[in-house]
Parts: C-alpha cells; sequence; structure tokens
C-alpha cells in the first residue's frame, strides 16, 4: 500500500471539506495550515516520514479553500487574460527565435502548473521567482513586432492604469473585510 497516496487522497478530500464549509471567500490566504488539523481524517504515522503532510499537495484545491470561489475566480479569470493574450501575441511573432524560446517558457510555466497538481512547489520563493519571470517573458512576446509609438489605445496609458489601479483596490477593499472576519469566527475553530 502506497502511504503517500492515500495520505494524498485524504488531504484532497479534507481539503474539499473546508471549501464546502467557507465556499464564497474561502478561509483566507495563508490560513490553511492553522486550520487544516482540525478537519484532517487521518491521523499522520510516525514511522513514514515522507506522508507527514500539512499542506493540500495540491494547489488549486488549496487555493480554493482560502480563497473561495470568489478569489479563485479572479485568479481563473486572470489566468484565461495571460493565456489568450500569449496565444495572440505568440501568432504575431515573426521571429522563430522568440517563437520557440517563448514556447519553452510556456511549457516551463505548464509543467509547475502540472507539478502543482500534486504537491506545492509555489510555497517555494525560487519556484514561484522562476513562474514570475517565465510569465512575465511569455507575455512579452511579440512586443517588438506590434509595438508602436502612438501610446493613446495602449493599456499603459494613464486611463487605463488608472482603472486597473481603482479595480485592485475595489477588489482588495472589498475582499480583505470578508477575509479577517472569516478567519476571527466563531465558526473557524
Amino acid at each position: 500500500q502506497d502511504h503517500a497516496l492515500v495520505f494524498r487522497l485524504s488531504n484532497w478530500k479534507d481539503t474539499i471539506r473546508i471549501f464546502l464549509d467557507f465556499p464564497w471567500v474561502g478561509i483566507g490566504v495563508g490560513s490553511f495550515d492553522e486550520l487544516f488539523p482540525f478537519y484532517k481524517t487521518i491521523p499522520e504515522k510516525a514511522i513514514f516520514s515522507q506522508v507527514h503532510f500539512h499542506y493540500a499537495e495540491n494547489e488549486f484545491l488549496q487555493g480554493l479553500a482560502e480563497m473561495g470561489i470568489i478569489g479563485s475566480g479572479l485568479l481563473g479569470a486572470f489566468g484565461f487574460v495571460l493565456v489568450v493574450s500569449f496565444v495572440k501575441n505568440w501568432r504575431k511573432t515573426t521571429s522563430k527565435t522568440a517563437m520557440w524560446l517563448s514556447l519553452g517558457m510556456a511549457c516551463g510555466c505548464v509543467g509547475m502548473l502540472t507539478h502543482s497538481l500534486v504537491d506545492f512547489p509555489t510555497h517555494i520563493p525560487s519556484n514561484m521567482a522562476l513562474f514570475a519571470v517565465l510569465g512575465g517573458a511569455i507575455l512579452r512576446v511579440g512586443a517588438g513586432d506590434i509595438l508602436k509609438d502612438d501610446a493613446s489605445d495602449s493599456p499603459r496609458s494613464t486611463p487605463f492604469f488608472l482603472m486597473r489601479i481603482g479595480f485592485i483596490s475595489l477588489v482588495l477593499f472589498l475582499a480583505i473585510p470578508f477575509l479577517w472576519r472569516q478567519k476571527l469566527s466563531d465558526r473557524y475553530h
């Protein structure tokens, strides 16, 4: 019997139970390790050192439990916009070198996301930094081919920049009080 697999499957089931108890805004980012012991169904066995799990061992499930439907939906929408932007710019690229390098970087990002299904690589700062650098680099693919001097319709123009800052501030202003109350609620403990 593979004890690591048994513990992973149990942790995934327990994480889904956390999500079902706090579906809309979740338990708060970074609160998983505090709440998880209360939901854990299989106690850890000391003789198997490799099965001491304090995380969900699945970044997507843990994110869903921590951020709920609202936070995970916003993160998913952001990811969708990034993928669409990459594909659109990749098709416009005329440089074969840039195309193949960006495809390799995109495969690196997909590999890290695939690894997130059974582990927690983005909790490691060096992995997250690599993911951010690769993600930022692939978004710039084709920028030299389509960059124009006219900045009036650019997303970097002042009105678009102010709208982005306003939207992010509004989301944080609305979400943070819910997350704080959720963590301090009687139901939490």
